[in-house]
């Protein structure tokens, strides 16, 4: 079985993170979209919506450790958020365990070999665990019962984080694994809360105060986030294991057996979810499933969310998206001639303009729409597609061959049909096709994917 977990992470390695791109290799590509909408400050729910307030808030101070690791500027990192493993991996680590653990004497319940980590992360010969709790400093100094359960989150994640430890050397004793837990949201002004219960056993000593990484090591409002997390990282990662030999042979096993571990989901070991389209297919689910966490229902006496809008009648019907952000609103909504929208994977750039689409096309005098798209990998021009049948409204679709420019005259202009989709084969020069852009006269333009196009040129061309 080791064996097996050996050659499916290796094969996932090579295809997935043994790249040259610049900085580490993050997986998921994307944090996993546990949230769409927040809940407003002003709203003042029961117990459970509470739990549910502070769960949300958990996890934005996980993207915030994410995007911090992601700006690294050290390269041949691998990034393994939510790392978990079950009863049965851990027996493939240590035969001495028997599999069912029901029946594993070794196992003092059955969930003590079970574990999972926030961050771990793979680096040249030695591994790193990140905990993260999203804890704010003590209001009162004196309150002891508060700062009691400040180093009890604490403790908590030492026992998380070394049951991985253990797992790990477990595959390899000499393995390097340094540990840390992440307060992104705690400052150095208040890590004397620390070290300040009435009782001994209640403090943390300075070892463990070492391995907290605080809001300023992180993130600053006066420079980016690579800038203080990489200082952080040379100190205490770079500096520390530069002093330390280690195995390769080794190290890859290690490594190999945690990737297929965490890619493998109920004993199946699935690839794809290191992959971007999958992240991409996931967060896209989420969306559209509409899980909003405060739309009212019944006879609840909640506020409605603020940042969540009902879409227009034409979204929900064609798209059968129910609401939209107040980003995505408000963008709708502008009364800019030239609009550009720029947003993540899944932030739902597309649905903005196949809304907008939908609504020119319902007005009288809506004019001809021409949609550019560049054809290949990736292009969802299929979506505009099934959009305008659905809504039964003509169009024609060329496809542009032209390297050097868009042709002009493929635009039908017979007024046969409403809507032009024209994929671009290439990429044309930049004068030539802004040339042709400024030539098509009495036409509603919508552009998917420009950053495509524009990210060859830069912003003074324009």
């Amino acid at each position: 079985m080791s064996d097996r977990y050996q050659k499916l992470g290796q094969e996932i390695f090579t295809k997935y993170c043994s790249t040259e791109e610049y900085g580490p290799t993050m997986l998921p590509r994307a944090p996993r979209q546990t949230y769409i909408d927040a809940y407003p400050a002003s709203d003042v729910p029961g117990a459970s919506f509470q739990d549910e307030r502070q769960r949300q808030a958990d996890y934005e101070a996980e993207v915030t450790v994410y995007r911090a690791l992601e700006s690294l500027e050290e390269s041949n990192l691998i990034v393994l958020h939510k790392f978990e493993f079950t009863h049965d991996q851990y027996c493939i680590c240590d035969s001495s365990h028997v599999r069912d653990k029901k029946k594993c004497k070794k196992c003092g319940n059955k969930f003590a070999r079970e574990g999972e980590s926030d961050f771990l992360v793979v680096g040249n010969g030695y591994f790193v665990l990140i905990e993260v709790k999203n804890m704010t400093p003590v209001d009162k100094d004196e309150n002891d019962v508060a700062l009691r359960e400040l180093v009890g989150t604490f403790r908590k994640s030492v026992l998380q984080r070394t049951k991985v430890a253990d797992l790990i050397k477990k595959i390899d004793d000499r393995a390097i694994v340094l540990q840390f837990s992440a307060y992104p949201n705690f400052s150095k002004e208040s890590k004397y809360q620390f070290q300040l219960s009435y009782e001994e056993k209640d403090r943390l000593n300075n070892d463990e105060m070492s391995s907290i990484i605080f809001h300023e090591d992180i993130s600053c409002r006066r420079a980016p986030i690579s800038s203080y997390f990489d200082e952080w990282w040379k100190n205490n990662i770079t500096q520390v294991v530069s002093e330390k030999m280690f195995n390769l042979e080794d190290h890859e096993k290690v490594r190999n057996i945690l990737l297929a571990i965490w890619a493998t989901d109920k004993d199946k070991c699935d690839e794809t979810k290191c992959s971007l389209g999958r992240c991409i297919m996931d967060i896209d689910k989420e969306i559209r499933s509409g899980h909003y966490t405060l739309e009212p229902k019944g006879r609840s006496m909640r506020d409605p969310n603020p940042r969540i809008i009902p879409a227009p009648d034409v979204t929900v019907k064609h798209l059968g998206i129910k609401y939209l952000t107040k980003e995505q609103n408000d963008d709708l909504q502008s009364p800019e001639n030239m609009l550009c929208i720029n947003g993540p994977a899944g932030a739902g750039k597309t649905v903005i303009l196949a809304t907008k689409l939908l609504q020119l096309l319902n007005e009288e005098d809506s004019g001809l729409i021409v949609i550019l798209k560049f054809h290949g990998k990736g292009n969802n021009s299929k979506i505009y597609q099934d959009l305008l049948d659905s809504a039964k409204i003509r169009f024609a679709r060329t496809r542009s061959f032209f390297d050097a420019s868009i042709d002009p005259y493929l635009i039908d202009l017979s007024g046969e049909c409403k809507v032009n989709i024209i994929e671009i084969e290439g990429r044309p020069k930049f004068l030539n096709f802004m040339n042709v852009l400024s030539g098509i006269q009495k036409c509603h333009l919508f552009f998917d994917d420009v950053q495509d196009f524009l990210c060859q040129y830069s912003f003074s061309e324009w």
